[in-house]
């Protein structure tokens, strides 16, 4: 019903803001009952998100996702990072082979490992464990 009205205000380049003011403007002059208003804004939340899918070319989709390649190795990072602030607090100098060994984990393994970081007694413990947990691929 008011899906038309809505996509030509749209396509004649009215903002979501005017249009709704538009329609609290309708509300006041005539109360629309319950159920219709609130078709008509389902009607307009649709045709929102139908507006909002563009195309998007081959070369956005390898840029959107080399984009979240790095925002993961970002992430993976940072997860180490604060996994040896932690391990340095409780155990103090963490050996090159030992972080080394972290460094080539992924960021779910790291999540776990801060688990065994709270629970272990000394950082051979944790070598330890390190050594015995097969790597995820």
């Amino acid at each position: 019903m008011a899906i038309p009205l809505i996509r030509r205000l749209y396509e004649r380049g009215f903002e979501r803001e005017d249009i709704i003011q538009l329609f609290h403007f309708i509300d006041w002059v005539m109360a629309l009952p319950e159920e219709l208003e609130q078709e008509v804004w389902e009607e307009i939340q649709a045709y929102e998100r139908e507006q909002r899918m563009p195309y998007i070319s081959s070369v956005e989709r390898i840029g959107l996702t080399k984009g979240l390649q790095q925002g993961l190795e970002q992430g993976r990072q940072q997860a180490l990072r604060i996994l040896l602030r932690l391990m340095e607090g409780r155990f103090g100098s963490i050996p090159s082979s030992l972080q080394a060994q972290l460094q080539a984990l992924s960021v779910v393994q790291l999540e776990e490992l801060v688990d065994t970081v709270l629970a272990a007694d000394s950082l051979e413990q944790l070598a330890e464990y390190l050594a015995q947990k097969p790597s995820e691929s």
